[in-house]
């Protein structure tokens, strides 16, 4: 996703999903989504705009990294709805269910 603030402010916000829950998983992917922006970013700052890149990471096990509530912060996001975009973990569950039960049954 690509936010520009109508202060000409802009960030790159990747949404991802890791296998595993532990703190350490979240972090290695944040920070895979961040190297993977930063030539983006960098050619941004060089044109002269302020820009930023992080990442939304929830776990396939339904973990929420405690890292996202700062990037949405920073993105301008209200406490209320960061609170709910936490639902985001119940649906990977839900998703996840759904396709591991597809995978054994080969029904949809």
């Amino acid at each position: 996703m690509v936010l520009t603030k109508k202060s000409g402010e802009v960030f790159i916000i990747d949404f991802t999903v890791t296998f595993e829950d532990r703190l350490k998983s979240l972090a290695s992917a944040r920070q895979g989504k961040i190297d993977m922006y930063l030539p983006i970013v960098e050619h941004l700052r060089r044109e002269g705009n302020t820009a930023h890149v992080d990442a939304i990471v929830v776990s396939s096990f339904g973990s929420w990294d405690p890292e996202n509530d700062d990037a949405l912060a920073q993105m301008g996001v209200s406490k209320k709805y960061a609170r709910l975009m936490k639902l985001i973990c119940s649906d990977t569950i839900r998703w996840g269910r759904d396709i591991y039960i597809q995978h054994l049954t080969g029904k949809k």
